[in-house]
C-alpha cells in the first residue's frame, strides 16, 4: 500500500501574509474577512486570539494586535507555489484545501520543508489517520503512524484536534455529552448513526474513526497539474563567464517572453540557469501583474543573482537561460465611456415608437401621423412631431383669414397701400 503524506499549514491566510511582508514577521496580527478573525500570527495565537472572534473582540485579547484585512488572490498564488514545491519531490500532490494537501512521498523528504514553512505533517497508511497525524504533531515535525497502529492512535487522539478539520464546537460538544472524548471510540457507530446525531458533519467523523476500513481513505492520490506558464530559451554556443554575456541574454529572454504573453499578465518570474554541474532555478512573486519588460528587468536581475550564488565558491559558468512566467491573468475587459450612450441612441427611438404608436392608437380619429425630427435631439419631445394630412393648407387658410380680419378692420398707426384715405 502506498504511503499517504499530509501537509498541513495551520492558519494558513496568516502564513502567506507573513512570507510576503517583511514587516509583518515577529509581529502579532489577525487576519479578518468581514469583521471576524480568519486567521492569526503565532504570537497573536499565544495571547488568546482564535477564529471566528469579531475584531474588536480579538483585540479586546491584546491592544497592539494588528489587523489585517484577507487577501484571497495572494492566497491561492502562496498555495499554488506550495504546490509546485512538493511537486519537484513527486508528482503524485493533491490539494484538499488552501494550508492542506496529500501527497505520495516519504515524509523524510519531506522535513526540511516543514521545517522552513513551520507547517506540520503526518503519514500513515490511509488519508485519515495521516491528517490525524499531522493535526496532533508539533510545527515543523512530522508523526508517522505504522501500519497497524492506526487503532490504537485513534484511540489515544482526542475529538478536539478535529476543530482544525473543519468540525464545529457544537459537534465536539455534542459529543461529550455522550461521553465520546476520543477519535477511537467513534469506530463502534455508523456512517448513518452520526449522521442522524450531527447532521452533515457525520460523514467526516465516520472516515476519522474507521481509518483504512473506510473505501475513501485508500483512494489514490491525483496527479498535480502544473499551471500554464510561458517560457523563453537562450543556449551559448560557448559557456558564459562574463556578467556582460548573461545579462544581455536576459534582456532578450524578457522581450521574447513579453511578447508571448499577448494580452496576458504575469506574477511569477522563474529564471532557471544551466550550469556545468546542475540547472538551477530562482522564483519570485511579484507585487502586481505585469507583462512590461521594464517592470520584470529588476527581479529577473535578483533571480539570476540568487543563481550564481548556488555556484560560488566556484566559479560562475553558464550554458543556458530560460525565464518563465506564470500564474497567467487576462486584464478586466476596459468598457467605453460612450459605449452606454450608443445602446441607448439605438434603444431610445424603438422605446419612442412603441409609445408613439400607442398613443396614434388612441387618436385614431384625428388624421395625421407622427413622423421622426431629429434622432439626434437631446430631448424626446424633439425627435417626433405630428404631421396631419394637409396641414399645409389649413395653415394656409388659417393665414388668410387672419389677413383679411387686418384688411377690414386696419389697425392703428398703419395705412393700406393703393388707397387714399378721407381728406
Amino acid at each position: 500500500m502506498p504511503d499517504y503524506f499530509c501537509l498541513w499549514i495551520p492558519h494558513f491566510a496568516a502564513w502567506t501574509l507573513s512570507q510576503s511582508e517583511a514587516a509583518l514577521q515577529g509581529r502579532a496580527f489577525a487576519v479578518c474577512e468581514s469583521g471576524k478573525v480568519v486567521a492569526a500570527s503565532p504570537l497573536a495565537i499565544e495571547a488568546g486570539v482564535g477564529i471566528g472572534m469579531t475584531s474588536g473582540r480579538a483585540q479586546s485579547r491584546l491592544s497592539s494586535l494588528l489587523i489585517v484585512a484577507r487577501d484571497s488572490s495572494r492566497e491561492t498564488l502562496a498555495w499554488e507555489e506550495v504546490q509546485r514545491t512538493f511537486y519537484g519531490l513527486t508528482p503524485r500532490v493533491e490539494s484538499a484545501a488552501p494550508g492542506l494537501l496529500f501527497a505520495e512521498v516519504d515524509a523524510r523528504k519531506a522535513i526540511p520543508l516543514l521545517r522552513s514553512w513551520q507547517a506540520q505533517g503526518g503519514a500513515a497508511q490511509d488519508r485519515a489517520t495521516a491528517h490525524l497525524a499531522a493535526l496532533s504533531t508539533s510545527t515543523g515535525q512530522a508523526r508517522v503512524v505504522k501500519a497497524g497502529r492506526e487503532a490504537a492512535f485513534g484511540d489515544m487522539t482526542r475529538l478536539d484536534v478535529l476543530r482544525h478539520a473543519g468540525i464545529s464546537a457544537a459537534t465536539l460538544q455534542r459529543l461529550e455529552w455522550f461521553g465520546w472524548v476520543y477519535v477511537g471510540a467513534l469506530r463502534v457507530l455508523t456512517r448513518r448513526q452520526l449522521e442522524e446525531q450531527v447532521g452533515a458533519e457525520g460523514a467526516s467523523l465516520y472516515r476519522f474513526a474507521q481509518g483504512p476500513r473506510c473505501r475513501d481513505n485508500l483512494r489514490p492520490v491525483t496527479t498535480w497539474q502544473p499551471p500554464q506558464e510561458v517560457s523563453a530559451t537562450l543556449s551559448f554556443e560557448l559557456p558564459a563567464r562574463e556578467p556582460c554575456e548573461w545579462e544581455g541574454a536576459l534582456d532578450l529572454l524578457l522581450e521574447k517572453v513579453c511578447a508571448a504573453l499577448g494580452s496576458r499578465r504575469a506574477r511569477t518570474l522563474e529564471v532557471r540557469l544551466e550550469s556545468p554541474i546542475a540547472p538551477l532555478a530562482a522564483r519570485r512573486v511579484l507585487k502586481e501583474p505585469t507583462c512590461q519588460t521594464q517592470a520584470l528587468g529588476a527581479p529577473a536581475r535578483a533571480c539570476l543573482e540568487d543563481v550564481l550564488k548556488m555556484l560560488a565558491p566556484l566559479p560562475a559558468v553558464v550554458l543556458g537561460l530560460e525565464v518563465r512566467l506564470g500564474a497567467l491573468s487576462c486584464p478586466p475587459s476596459q468598457a467605453s465611456l460612450f459605449e452606454g450612450e450608443k445602446a441607448e441612441k439605438v434603444e431610445r427611438p424603438r422605446r419612442l415608437r412603441a409609445a408613439l404608436e400607442s398613443v396614434e392608437s388612441r387618436f385614431s380619429g384625428q388624421s395625421g401621423r407622427y413622423v421622426p425630427d431629429e434622432l439626434d435631439g437631446p430631448f424626446p419631445e424633439e425627435q417626433w412631431r405630428f404631421d396631419p394630412v394637409g396641414g399645409w393648407l389649413s395653415a394656409l387658410e388659417t393665414l388668410n383669414d387672419e389677413r383679411k380680419e387686418r384688411s377690414g378692420k386696419g389697425h392703428p398707426g398703419t395705412e393700406r397701400l393703393g388707397q387714399r384715405g378721407p381728406r
